[in-house]
């Protein structure tokens, strides 16, 4: 498992990458702004706000909240937990 601080980027950089990909870059900002402005969280306080950041997505996705939330864990896990084959 790998350190604290380079965890914190990995999630940083998987919420990012996964809201790009389900929404867009636009949407993502949209998303991202909404939670600056209703949470007061930012981007790069997600890690240590998790709890903000689930509230924040289910209160601007609603139900799909929980889907995006699935989405992010398991490619999180795949990026620190499991090792690519050879």
């Amino acid at each position: 498992m790998k350190g604290k601080s380079e965890f914190d980027k990995s999630l940083l950089m998987t919420v990012d990458k996964e809201l790009k990909r389900i929404f867009g870059e636009v949407s993502t900002m949209a998303i991202y702004g909404y939670l600056e402005n209703k949470f007061s969280l930012k981007q790069n306080e997600i890690p240590k706000k998790m709890d903000a950041f689930a509230k924040g997505l289910d209160d601007f996705l609603s139900s799909g909240a929980q889907v995006v939330e699935r989405i992010i864990l398991k490619n999180l896990y795949l990026a620190n937990y499991v090792k690519p084959q050879k």
